[in-house]
């Protein structure tokens, strides 16, 4: 079951490669994961700290709080007709889903690969 994240909570964040691959390969994919980083979950949360290992990355951060995030982004929140606190809830985990798309993306065009 998954557990919708929430406004001014605190999480460890991680995630990992398929099987025995790895996530980065080179300097340049740190880079590019940072960029994304920053634009999807820097509006969202702060940050306290990161471990990017080569299979798998762990993040310590906060949700800000719910006026913070509307103020960081209120634009995209006034698209759903759905309460407050389950927009907040639903943009919270699409900015780690579009994260954890965008640099997959990206990291398959670079190494020419398919999949997940």
């Amino acid at each position: 079951m998954k557990i919708p994240l929430e406004p001014d909570k605190y999480y460890n964040i991680y995630n990992h490669a398929n099987g025995k691959e790895n996530l980065f390969v080179n300097k340049g994919n740190h880079k590019l994961f940072f960029e994304k980083y920053e634009y999807y979950i820097n509006p969202i949360a702060d940050t306290f700290a990161y471990c990017l290992m080569p299979n798998h990355f762990h993040f310590a951060l906060r949700i800000k709080t719910e006026k913070e995030i509307v103020e960081n982004r209120s634009e995209s929140l006034k698209l759903s007709e759905s309460s407050t606190d389950e927009r907040i809830k639903k943009y919270l985990s699409k900015q780690f889903s579009n994260l954890f798309s965008s640099y997959t993306q990206a990291f398959n065009k670079q190494q020419k690969r398919k999949g997940s």
